[in-house]
């Protein structure tokens, strides 16, 4: 028994010994500034991600208006030259 409490009275002993050493404060500034930087890089790229996003859903909207007018314009150029062919048809009657 007196065995084993000198041992426990040892360990108590070794571990008061041993005390933890911190950070440096140049070490905690680089682990900061590694952080910071890191964060703004991240910041950086999801603006750009959500910007293209947005942009190209733009541009998807603007290819369809396109689309649209382009085939209105088909249409009307179409019906134009239906109306001038009338138009010399009823003047050659006359």
């Amino acid at each position: 028994m007196e065995k084993e409490s000198q041992a426990l009275i040892d360990a108590i002993d070794a571990a008061e010994e041993l005390h933890f050493v911190g950070l440096s404060p140049a070490s905690l500034f680089l682990a900061f500034c590694i952080f910071i930087s890191i964060v703004i890089f991240f910041s950086i790229k999801i603006f750009l991600v959500n910007h293209i996003y947005y942009s190209s859903r733009e541009i998807t909207k603007l290819q369809e208006k396109y689309n649209l007018l382009y085939e209105e314009n088909k249409f009307l150029k179409k019906e134009l030259e239906n109306l001038r062919f009338q138009y010399r048809i009823i003047n050659l009657e006359d």
